[in-house]
């Protein structure tokens, strides 16, 4: 493996930067290599700070160039444009001989100087990484351990979409965005379809198991908020398999659960449920993920929310899940249609 290292001077105008960044990787490429690392804010490195502002636009053609040429290339760093906090994030992009983002590092510890004539703090203009999503994945998926104990698998699914209408709501609320009817009578009709199931006989079966669960989907939306971009510019996989691992190891220690339990778990419990469901979740997650890579999110999307009438009639033909199948019909083909107005 051949690996070039550009090492260049920043300090003229943006253009003129990128310019010579390029030549330096047509150069790169006359040597066979496999590999093109830029160094740290190659772009720009000047006083003009709006010069250094990228969005992921601009990444684009960078994606293109690695594409074209067959090369993998490590884009230094560059100052990412975050339009919600009107900061930049000090990101590291990596992108594969394909001209796909399979990687991304944002930097997390900001830098200080205070001296008598100089004060600099990095924090001021640039957003430190953070993983407090995975603290909220883990209390996420400690409910929900807990609110499958108490409730059908199929009930189960339906109260989850609820997590579609928190993050529309606080996109509203929080992020200002644009109203649109559509996407608030989709809303409204994931509401009304958990409504249907829960209410019985004149009244709301409304126990603390429903309860973990609505808090359940509004820590999933908090979690989504706070990472809200990593997901679009990450290796999908890999950070699938973050948000499912790592969680899982934090509730093993702070609920203090032996491996011994776990392996007793595994010898007395149903095997082949729990192989199944180990070997078709990540096959589930992976192909999901992939499906929104490549096709249109309005027809992935509808045909992803599909799961939930498939869950009732598992739930139907296998766990004799047979109350209110009915209502659950229902509920399950009101999901499948607020998702399309939703993603209209």
């Amino acid at each position: 493996m051949k690996v070039t290292l550009v090492q260049m001077d920043s300090t003229e105008t943006r253009e003129e930067n990128e310019k010579k960044a390029f030549n330096f990787m047509q150069q790169a490429l006359l040597e066979k290599t496999d590999i093109i690392c830029l160094s740290e804010f190659f772009v720009y490195w000047g006083k003009e700070y709006e010069q250094r502002c990228c969005t992921l636009k601009d990444i684009e053609k960078y994606q293109n160039f690695a594409k074209e040429n067959n090369v993998n290339l490590i884009l230094g760093s560059v100052n990412l444009l975050d339009e919600n906090a009107n900061k930049t994030t000090n990101t590291c992009f990596v992108i594969s001989r394909e001209g796909s983002i399979v990687h991304r590092y944002d930097k997390k510890y900001m830098y200080q100087v205070k001296k008598e004539n100089l004060i600099v703090d990095e924090s001021q203009r640039t957003i430190p990484r953070k993983n407090k999503w995975i603290i909220c994945y883990t209390v996420k998926d400690r409910l929900d351990t807990k609110v499958m104990s108490g409730i059908e698998a199929s009930t189960f699914n339906i109260l989850q979409q609820l997590s579609t209408t928190f993050m529309i709501f606080a996109g509203l609320i929080f992020f200002k965005e644009e109203f649109i009817l559509a996407k608030f009578i989709g809303a409204m009709l994931i509401i009304f379809s958990n409504v249907l199931v829960f209410y019985q006989k004149g009244k709301f079966e409304f126990n603390k198991y429903v309860l973990l669960g609505i808090i359940s989907n509004l820590v999933f939306t908090v979690a989504l908020f706070l990472d809200v971009n990593i997901s679009q510019h990450f290796n999908l996989p890999m950070y699938a398999a973050i948000t499912l691992t790592i969680p899982a190891i934090l509730i093993m220690i702070f609920e203090r659960i032996k491996l011994s339990e776990i392996k007793s778990e595994f010898t007395n419990g149903n095997k082949r449920a729990i192989l199944i469901t180990a070997i078709s979740w990540p096959i589930t997650i992976i192909t999901q993920l992939r499906a929104y890579q490549l096709g249109n999110v309005t027809i992935v999307a509808p045909l992803c929310a599909l799961s939930v009438m498939l869950n009732v009639m598992i739930g139907y033909l296998f766990l004799k899940e047979k109350d209110n199948l009915l209502r659950k019909i229902i509920s399950a083909i009101l999901i499948i249609i607020s998702i399309i107005l939703i993603k209209i």
